[in-house]
């Protein structure tokens, strides 16, 4: 293409770039070309900080219906946009776009993390001769930031995309304007050139349908009702339509498709390159992933330690909590403990046991323990408990406070035992009592139905009590 049709070119795209972003703004750019189908374009490249091979690169990719154009700029804004954590440096250069394109009548500025896909260039036929520019509002920033006290406008524009009113922008000295509002706070920095361009232009935007410029992630952070409170012109199906088969789709924050390869987009975006590009690509995201790898390995070792350390924190604790729970429950002697009755015997004073039942409760594999404080008393106790009998055959040894105090054979169906703990057993209150089980087993193991729980003592009731020692012998 000519001069002369250069300047005749109704479809005019500008982009800013510079070293870390050659390749991405390559495919952007691959992809607004493709299309654009029969229509000419031409295509401006503001490059900042670029060698000559990566100027040439651009300059390769001038074809029959195409013409790129590449303006070497110096990074005038390096000092003021240097400390911008996730954003490049170049993007105000943003704020100088319609002074370098001042021929121009109108320009679309892309950024580079996108595609353009049909139906993209009937941007250019919205009349925008009243307004600055025209873009598509921000949902996240609207919904997610405090913005509207700052920015002191109704709606708040995404600038990744923008359709310039250049004749109308030079007619103001907006260019100071920008870089005087955007120095005004360091909260007007957060979004880079995104805040000063809405606050000083934002009430003369025009503003357009999601589909000129569609948040990749808006896909899974926002539901149809809420992006139809932004466009109520859209019906549900038509939303769906937009977020699936946008106008232009746009990667702000992350990941990118070329960062991801399990990315929605990432095997479009890759067919955009060339075979040697692509090997590069591959070559880089390979070592990438392996680094990756590393680093979340790394940090998987890191969180299982502190997981580890911390659940042993957990169990002290439990441990400590436990202790403390059994030490403060008091049982007074001569007292009958029901085991149906929920209130009566706490889960952490009892370990060992199934759900309560109507009757009571049965116990839970080969070992069941009951933690209780008594008063301290220097007589003899009486130990009364009346319990079921699971299997025909049932071993039982009896520990008092960690030392074994009888072992014995159950027989029977219902028992009611009782066992003398001699004084001795006691220790300053604490009375822990654990019941040994050798021959527990699961109903479903001896044929006796499906329950697969380990059975063999059902408790129904226990008693304690302090008793003379005439009484006992």
């Amino acid at each position: 293409m000519n001069q002369e049709n250069i300047e005749k070119c109704k479809y005019n795209l500008v982009y800013i770039t510079d070293h870390k972003y050659v390749l991405p703004t390559k495919v952007s750019i691959r992809s607004a070309i493709a299309n654009a189908h029969e229509n000419n374009l031409t295509i401006w490249v503001m490059g900042v900080e670029l060698d000559q091979s990566e100027i040439q690169e651009f300059h390769n990719l001038s074809c029959e219906n195409a013409n790129i154009n590449v303006i070497v700029c110096d990074l005038e804004y390096k000092e003021i946009g240097k400390d911008h954590s996730y954003v490049s440096k170049a993007a105000l250069m943003k704020f100088k776009i319609c002074q370098i394109l001042k021929e121009l009548d109108t320009v679309l500025y892309v950024d580079c993390d996108t595609l353009l896909y049909d139906g993209y260039l009937s941007i250019f036929d919205y009349d925008i001769s009243e307004h600055y520019f025209a873009a598509v509002r921000d949902v996240n920033v609207e919904l997610n930031f405090e913005r509207k006290e700052l920015i002191k406008n109704e709606y708040y524009y995404n600038t990744g995309i923008m359709y310039f009113n250049i004749k109308k922008m030079l007619e103001e000295d907006l260019e100071e304007r920008l870089v005087e509002a955007y120095l005004m706070n360091d909260d007007m920095k957060f979004f880079q050139d995104q805040d000063a361009l809405n606050y000083v232009l934002g009430n003369g935007v025009l503003s357009l349908p999601l589909t000129y410029n569609m948040l990749e992630f808006y896909r899974h952070a926002f539901s149809i009702e809420q992006l139809k409170d932004f466009w109520p012109e859209y019906s549900d199906d038509e939303i769906k339509n937009v977020l699936e088969h946008p106008y232009i789709i746009h990667f702000a924050g992350t990941p990118k498709p070329w960062d991801d390869v399990l990315h929605g987009e990432h095997d479009i975006w890759v067919s955009y390159l060339t075979e040697r590009e692509y090997m590069n690509y591959s070559r880089k995201a390979f070592k990438n992933c392996v680094e990756h790898e590393k680093i979340l390995l790394d940090k998987v070792n890191g969180l299982q330690w502190i997981i580890a350390r911390q659940q042993n924190e957990i169990k002290g604790l439990q441990q400590k909590i436990s202790e403390i729970a059994r030490q403060s429950y008091h049982y007074p002697l001569g007292k009958e403990i029901a085991f149906r009755d929920v209130a009566t015997i706490e889960n952490d004073l009892l370990e060992g046991v199934n759900e309560i039942e109507d009757w009571g409760r049965w116990s839970q594999g080969n070992e069941c323990v009951l933690h209780l404080k008594i008063d301290n008393t220097d007589r003899d106790l009486m130990l009364e408990m009346d319990y079921v009998i699971f299997n025909e055959k049932q071993r039982i040894q009896l520990f008092v406070n960690d030392t074994i105090l009888t072992e014995y054979e159950e027989n029977g169906d219902r028992v009611v035992r009782k066992i003398v703990i001699p004084n001795t057993y006691i220790d300053n209150g604490n009375l822990e009592i654990k019941f040994e089980l050798p021959d527990a087993c699961s109903p479903l193991s001896i044929g006796k139905g499906g329950d697969s729980r380990i059975l063999a003592l059902g408790f129904v009731s226990l008693k304690i009590s302090a008793e003379d020692r005439e009484t006992l012998a």
